[in-house]
């Protein structure tokens, strides 16, 4: 597990200071050489990410900008990509599985835009291979942490997810609205969702 708690996207990102951005290549240096002593293959298939609280709540200097954050997922990941994958042949695109911050990380004064980000980056562009597994706020937490049941149903729904793309070769969109109408007289809404 190479995840640093309490980081904006801007301090987990390449050339950051200190560049925690380390952590994860030196676990990938170290399985390829573990790989390569064994004689097995090896190859980098996903990345999950889970991160946006400390961008949405503002404290630590971070980007709350919605294109700003979604800029900075596409340049970390493909920095990613190519430092853990193509760096060591890999023609394969690595999956990017994340989840969308929510519950009282998120703020509306500015207009739940890492949240919007997170979402739009995994549903707009399908060259982004990634995909929203989950929202955070259906398990059950403490002051904003997940319990320990929380985080075993959210990785759960991650396999899920995971297991479908990796190895069912499907794809996946989450739970979302994708149209809304109202009947003549207004009494009456229907929103068509994604389920």
């Amino acid at each position: 597990n190479t995840g640093v708690n309490g980081r904006t996207i801007e301090q987990l990102s390449k050339g950051a200071d200190p560049e925690l951005y380390n952590r994860p290549r030196q676990a990938v240096e170290l399985v390829k050489q573990a790989a390569d002593i064994l004689g097995v293959p090896y190859g980098v298939l996903a990345i999950a990410w889970l991160q946006g609280e400390w961008n949405s709540i503002g404290d630590s200097g971070g980007t709350q900008d919605y294109q700003a954050y979604y800029d900075y997922m596409t340049t970390l990941f493909s920095d990613m990509r190519s430092d853990f994958a193509y760096a060591n042949g890999q023609a394969d695109v690595p999956a990017v599985f994340m989840y969308q911050t929510g519950a009282q990380y998120i703020r509306n004064s500015n207009k739940f835009s890492i949240p919007m980000a997170q979402l739009d980056f995994c549903r707009i562009d399908a060259g982004n291979h990634a995909y929203m597994c989950t929202p955070s706020y259906p398990y059950p937490d403490k002051g904003g942490h997940l319990t320990s049941n929380g985080y075993r149903w959210m990785d759960m729904q991650f396999a899920k997810v995971m297991f479908k793309v990796l190895v069912m070769g499907e794809g996946w969109e989450p739970l979302s609205p994708v149209g809304a109408s109202a009947s003549d007289d207004r009494t009456e809404v229907i929103i068509d969702h994604h389920v």
